[in-house]
């Protein structure tokens, strides 16, 4: 997904396969078991992994 933003701040819980978050400049995978958080507004880009990803967001 390109840059992007959400109104809300939102949490990805990383099930199965990887996901890049690029975000203020720095990029950081996330795999199974591990957590991402988002604030709201935050300009950000996602890549999903070679294998895919599936994960759970939640929004505050």
């Amino acid at each position: 997904m390109a840059d992007h933003t959400h109104t809300v701040e939102t949490a990805h819980i990383i099930l199965d396969g990887e996901m890049k978050l690029t975000m203020g400049g720095r990029s950081t995978t996330y795999r199974a078991g591990e957590r991402c958080d988002v604030p709201a507004g935050a300009l950000h880009a996602v890549r999903m992994g070679f294998a895919g990803c599936r994960y759970l967001i939640g929004e505050k």
